[in-house]
């Protein structure tokens, strides 16, 4: 099968959409099939583009606005007159946009993959209506969804016809977050925030975004027993989205007298050390009603390194995280359920008894199941 994955995200530039389409297409390349990508250069970002390989094609762009469209409409169409393809894989949601202008022949199968959000901003955008996004889906022959909680939103939000076919398409995690840290890199986590003998290390990998809960996080933190509270060391690795909400919540640990270090984007041999050195995985969804956690990936990564997860029931986080068997989920938005949950899980014998199961829901997730429901039957 000759596959063609369209998106506005990918490699080097950060970003879960673009880990998501680079998995994918290994995964499928795995399976024999001709996967090549059509991708902005980036070239104005702060991240310059690697060397890519001979089936990725760039076009100029970089952080998608609306007069871009036709730049990614003129890129869409000329690789469709260069190659031919089986499948086209909308990605995310401004290839969507250009899809019913790029003239895909009606014999090449259409598909499209939504992550959360992507359905709100193009059910209720006045630009996404005015560049007839619904219009948009029904030329799609198949939609995924990385859960049913996404799912559900494209119902509500975009109600495609009968006759697009619907599917959900669990995200995976890759073997690299199996792996052991080593000795050095753990030790180095722990010096990143200051941790000495005794500490625990609470943590939490998002971006600095309010949906993301780091406040709840702190408040929560701060409920704990002293005696409890005074080993915790909060170690939030994530780029920060807006300097004034990142400077907040700096004050807002120092306020709360909570031991908090923010320590940015972090190389993933530190991430995944991080997750081995941490006694518990805090990420406090917040509930939203424009930007949702559609899957939550960083719970399965934890979960590879055996560390369960204290987070809340809201949105795709249950589906992901199964209370009482690989993390505890509070209340949506309740600090005190937060903080007893968190108690709980700080419980050593809890955390351990956790692990084994941890690392099976993990196992449950792979990248070839992704790419294997996405195309399957096409």
């Amino acid at each position: 099968m000759n596959i063609l994955i369209a998106t506005h995200e990918y490699p080097p530039y950060p970003g879960g959409i673009g880990r998501y389409c680079a998995e994918v297409r290994s995964a499928a390349l795995a399976r024999g099939h001709r996967v090549d990508v059509l991708a902005p250069d980036f070239a104005r970002s702060a991240t310059a583009p690697s060397q890519d390989d001979a089936g990725v094609f760039r076009f100029p762009g970089d952080v998608y606005s609306n007069r871009t469209l036709l730049t990614v409409i003129r890129a869409l169409r000329r690789q469709l007159r260069q190659r031919t393809y089986d499948v086209v894989h909308v990605a995310d949601w401004p290839l969507l946009l250009a899809l019913p202008w790029s003239g895909v022949p009606r014999a090449v199968k259409t598909v499209m993959t939504f992550h959360g959000t992507d359905a709100i901003v193009l059910g209720r955008s006045r630009s996404a209506r005015w560049l007839r996004a619904r219009q948009a889906v029904h030329r799609l022959d198949r939609v995924c969804a990385n859960s049913a909680f996404t799912l559900s939103l494209v119902e509500r939000e975009l109600a495609p016809p009968a006759s697009v076919e619907r599917r959900v398409t669990p995200l995976g995690v890759a073997e690299y977050w199996a792996e052991p840290a080593s000795a050095e890199e753990r030790a180095q986590v722990r010096r990143l925030c200051g941790a000495t003998e005794g500490d625990r290390i609470v943590l939490t990998v998002a971006r600095l975004d309010p949906r993301k809960g780091h406040l709840r996080a702190l408040q929560a933190i701060a409920q704990l027993p002293p005696g409890q509270r005074q080993t915790i060391c909060y170690l939030a690795i994530g780029r920060p989205v807006d300097p004034v909400y990142a400077t907040h919540l700096q004050s807002e640990a120092k306020r709360l007298g909570v031991r908090a270090t923010f320590a940015g984007a972090q190389p993933d041999a530190i991430v995944r050390a991080a997750y081995a050195e941490s006694r518990a995985f805090l990420l406090a969804a917040e509930p939203d009603q424009e930007r949702v956690e559609g899957f939550g990936l960083v719970f399965l990564e934890a979960a590879f390194q055996g560390l369960p997860t204290v987070s809340t029931a809201a949105h795709a986080v249950p589906e992901v995280v199964q209370d009482r068997v690989t993390g505890f989920l509070a209340k949506p938005g309740d600090t005190a359920d937060i903080a007893a949950q968190l108690l709980a899980m700080l419980d050593a014998n809890a955390a351990g008894q956790l692990a084994g199961a941890c690392v099976a829901r993990a196992r449950e997730f792979s990248w070839q199941r992704c790419a294997d429901l996405t195309y399957a039957d096409l």
